[in-house]
């Protein structure tokens, strides 16, 4: 009883120092995480960074995050060394008061010396195994710490499908392609809209180019029909059907290796299919059915190529005309 008197207060502060383990540990892992993406963007853009002279300030970015790492390490080094060394300190205390004890008991002849050096020994065969095992419940909880991250992006379920849904039939896929009330921002810049109520109707069969400066959302039309995002508000429809309740494989996009390649393609096959250009090729708009021009978001011109050239100070008419003078 005197030897064990010490083992729950040991045991307690196991439970305690555990769970502080665990907690550093998944803090430490992703501070590390935070380092390592910050050296592997400025090493992957070199030449950005020294193109505007930032290596001292990208050096000391690093560093301030290397910093983060070291204290955290330092915090779970200390914390390691408080429990250890009070491990060790209460099974050296229990040795000694096992050895008071019993040399009183010795004394008085109610023990043997053989009987207290059996149990002593014992008592230290115990004792090991009992470091042993705060020691792995100790890995334990450090690895689970770490790998807490793991198991919460192994966990993770995509916010769209990957896939099930409705398969149009070929025979009676037309696709007419319609833009309703979009509104949509991506995710990395929640506050920069780049479509606010995007209104786009695209026949089915006909040729339809979209154009307008940088930025003005041409690229975004085509990531929202190969439904690499989602809309905010309104929808987007293939034949009056929602791309959300379409199979996203049956959605699945071919890329083509050049605008060439994929121009002559067009061309052969264009007679009775819908296709969108995106593109701010004079030769790859010119002969499309409708060009719809945007700006801020929204279709401010939509025509064909002749009667949008016929506005004067149309913005349509502005890219072509600046475009033949680049040329």
């Amino acid at each position: 009883m005197v030897g064990l008197s010490i083992v729950p207060p040991v045991a307690l502060s196991a439970v305690f120092y555990g769970r502080y383990v665990k907690n550093i540990t998944r803090k430490v892992q992703d501070t590390l995480a935070a380092a390592t993406q910050v050296a592997e963007e400025r090493i992957g853009n070199v030449r950005t960074v020294r193109a505007f002279g930032s290596e001292a300030r990208e050096v000391q970015r690093y560093r301030a995050r290397a910093e983060e790492v070291l204290q955290m390490t330092y915090r779970e080094s200390f914390a390691r060394g408080v429990f250890f060394g009070l491990t060790g300190l209460s099974g050296n205390i229990i040795i000694l008061s096992v050895l008071y004890y019993g040399g009183g008991l010795v004394t008085d002849s109610a023990l043997t010396v053989g009987q207290l050096s059996s149990f002593l020994l014992y008592a230290a065969y115990v004792g090991i195994a009992l470091g042993g095992l705060s020691s792995f419940y100790s890995e334990m909880n450090r690895g689970l710490g770490a790998s807490t991250r793991l198991f919460q992006l192994m966990d993770r379920k995509p916010g769209m499908p990957m896939s099930g849904g409705i398969q149009l039939p070929p025979e009676s896929f037309r696709g007419e392609v319609n833009f309703s009330g979009v509104d949509f921002a991506y995710p990395t810049r929640p506050d920069t809209a780049i479509f606010k109520g995007l209104n786009l109707s695209v026949p089915a069969g006909s040729v339809v180019a979209v154009v307008g400066s940088s930025g003005s959302g041409k690229s975004t039309i085509g990531s929202l029909l190969l439904r690499l995002y989602d809309p905010q508000a309104g929808e987007v429809t293939v034949d009056g059907m929602p791309l959300t309740q379409l199979d996203p494989t049956w959605l699945s996009a071919l890329d083509a290796e050049s605008e060439n390649l994929v121009q002559a393609a067009l061309e052969r096959l264009m007679e009775g299919r819908t296709v969108i250009i995106i593109a701010h090729r004079l030769s790859t708009i010119k002969n499309a059915s409708q060009i719809a021009v945007l700006d801020k978001g929204v279709v401010v011109e939509l025509g064909s190529y002749s009667q949008l050239m016929a506005l004067p100070g149309g913005m349509f008419r502005k890219l072509v005309e600046r475009q033949t003078i680049t040329s």
